[in-house]
C-alpha cells in the first residue's frame, strides 16, 4: 500500500489508529477485496479489543434504496443501523456492537463502494461514512476506484492509498515472517506450495506488449 512512499505491514496499523479514516483506491481486479479480506483478519488479531467487521457494500442495496433519504446524523442510529439491517447481528452480538461503536471501539471495512449501486447510493455510503468519521472514534477503511476516491477525500478529507506490487525486498520480509510465525512441523508443507509457485511462474513466456 502506497502514498507519498510505501506503507508496510510494521506501521499500517498505526496510521490506521491515528487517521481513523483509511481510503484504499486502486482499479479493477488490483486486490482491494483481498487485502480487505485478510486485513480484517489480522487487525481482529492485533486489535482484540476493537469489534471488527468486514461490509461487502454491494449485498446491502435494500438497505440503501430502504434508508437512502435519511440523514443518519445520530450515532445511535448509524449504530441501529449496521447492527441490525447490514450486520443483522442478534441480541447479545447487536448490544456488544451499539455499545462499543458508542464507545469508538468499532473497526469498519466497506469494501468496494464502486459495486454500491451508483449515484445515489454512493452518496448515502459517502455521508454515512463522513457521520460516522465527524462523530466518533470509531475507525474506517474504505476501498474504492478511483471515480469516487476524490468525493470521499472531498467529504473526509483523509489520505488517499493504492496498492503497489511487492519488490524483492518486501517479499523477502513477507516470506521471513510467515515462515517465522509457522509452527516447525508446517514449514515444509509451506515451501513445497511456494516451489510449485514458482515453478509455474517460470512457465510462462513474458512479453513486452509496447
Amino acid at each position: 500500500i502506497s502514498y507519498e512512499g510505501q506503507v508496510t505491514k510494521t506501521n499500517l496499523f498505526n496510521k490506521i489508529l491515528r487517521e481513523r479514516t483509511f481510503i484504499l483506491s486502486d482499479g479493477p481486479g488490483s486486490g482491494k477485496s483481498t487485502v480487505f479480506e485478510n486485513l480484517a483478519v489480522t487487525i481482529k488479531k492485533t486489535l482484540p479489543t476493537y469489534y471488527v467487521a468486514f461490509i461487502r457494500l454491494k449485498d446491502y442495496l435494500k438497505v440503501y434504496q430502504k434508508h437512502f433519504r435519511e440523514d443518519f446524523s445520530d450515532l445511535v442510529m448509524i449504530a441501529d443501523l449496521i447492527a441490525d439491517e447490514i450486520l443483522v447481528l442478534k441480541d447479545v452480538e447487536s448490544s456488544i456492537f451499539k455499545e462499543r461503536f458508542l464507545e469508538g471501539k468499532v473497526i469498519l471495512l466497506w469494501d468496494a463502494l464502486d459495486e454500491a449501486g451508483g449515484g445515489q447510493f454512493v452518496e448515502f455510503s459517502i455521508k454515512l461514512f463522513s457521520n460516522i468519521h465527524r462523530k466518533s472514534n470509531n475507525i474506517q477503511l474504505i476501498s474504492t476506484r478511483p471515480e469516487h476516491s476524490r468525493a470521499l477525500y472531498k467529504s473526509i478529507n483523509t489520505q488517499v492509498y493504492h496498492l503497489v506490487p511487492y519488490n524483492q525486498k518486501s517479499r523477502r520480509e513477507y516470506l521471513s515472517n510467515l515462515l517465522y510465525d509457522l509452527p516447525s512441523d508446517k514449514i515444509s508443507k509451506v515451501m513445497k506450495k511456494i516451489q510449485k509457485f514458482i515453478d509455474d511462474i517460470e512457465r510462462f513466456e513474458w512479453k513486452n506488449i509496447n
